[in-house]
């Protein structure tokens, strides 16, 4: 059947698509009133920690984290279309990676070429009646292709659901930003994303490779093929076809592995420059204590001077 995998892929995302889309606004809702509240708790609590005086510096601190949830609300509400320029902007990166064309079609493309491949060895088989040695050769071709794009499909079906169900849940894991304790929850969430699209990169180059190889078969069989090599050509294609859907495979293994040190040193990069950010008010505020206790102790030494020089009046002082 031309254009199966085209057909099954554009069915089921266009369906998820259509209902995300109506989820996802339904999760910005809810969290916005969330988030309304969570922010009137956070202020409620630093001015409480500056009454009780364990705030070095309550100002810088509450306006830069006020300025942080602006930002993490804008996104969430999807304000100025934010949200949905990001998630348009990383599925871009994914296809972007495949070179503009879809896996899909690759795949498709592979089923024609495994079809005329193996069309292409029964063919060749002299017998009149029962041809055995192409039909076997034919089978091997089959099962090699088929572990392939079995393998393909499913690693690339799970990438593309796992892309989808994560930007339909973008809002919760944005909101996940604004408070310490739920930070690992953003982190395991992009990292879910990077290994969506390491895995589509990937698996595409592997399975780009088992078509150029099973071309190169087919061109090597329509010119050199005999009687006697027709299975040794089905067994070849049938090893390509095995190594290839091994790798794809391995391919979605490696990519997670990427993803999980490319999400952690991203956040923790992103955590780097907040960190410096957030460290010049403080050191500006620690540097006015600092001046202010300098100025505070030299005026306390000259109080003690004047005080002294009143006890004991130089003029009136003599020495025999």
């Amino acid at each position: 059947m031309a254009g199966l995998f085209v057909k099954l892929n554009t069915t089921i995302m266009d369906t998820i698509n259509n209902l995300g889309a109506t989820v996802q606004a339904q999760y910005a809702t809810g969290l916005m009133r969330l988030m309304v509240g969570s922010i009137t708790l956070y202020i409620v609590w630093v001015g409480y920690s500056t009454l009780a005086g364990k705030k070095q510096a309550p100002i810088e601190d509450l306006v830069w984290d006020l300025a942080r949830f602006a930002i993490i609300t804008s996104f969430v509400g999807n304000a100025g279309g934010y949200l949905t320029a990001t998630i348009e902007a990383l599925q871009g990166l994914k296809y972007g990676f495949t070179g503009g064309t879809s896996v899909w079609a690759t795949l498709d493309q592979l089923w024609a070429s495994t079809q005329k491949l193996g069309t292409e060895l029964y063919k060749q088989d002299p017998a009149s009646y029962v041809k055995m040695e192409g039909a076997f050769g034919m089978a091997l071709v089959w099962s090699g292709s088929i572990v392939l794009m079995i393998s393909a499909a499913v690693v690339f079906l799970t990438a593309d659901l796992t892309m989808t169900f994560m930007c339909i849940t973008a809002p919760i894991f944005i909101f996940c930003l604004m408070f310490g304790f739920l930070r690992t929850m953003f982190n395991n969430w992009l990292r879910l994303i990077f290994s969506s699209i390491l895995t589509v990169l990937f698996a595409s180059l592997v399975i780009r490779v088992a078509v150029q190889l099973q071309t190169d078969i087919l061109a090597q069989i329509t010119a050199q093929v005999t009687e006697k090599n027709l299975v040794t050509m089905g067994a070849m294609a049938g090893v390509v076809g095995l190594l290839a859907g091994t790798l794809v495979t391995l391919s979605a293994g490696l990519a997670a592995q990427l993803a999980g040190a490319g999400a952690e040193g991203a956040v923790q990069g992103l955590a780097k420059a907040g960190l410096n950010m957030g460290a010049k008010p403080v050191a500006r505020v620690a540097q006015a204590s600092g001046n202010l206790a300098a100025r505070v102790g030299d005026a306390a030494s000259i109080d003690r001077v004047s005080a002294s020089k009143a006890r004991w009046p130089s003029d009136k002082l003599c020495f025999h």
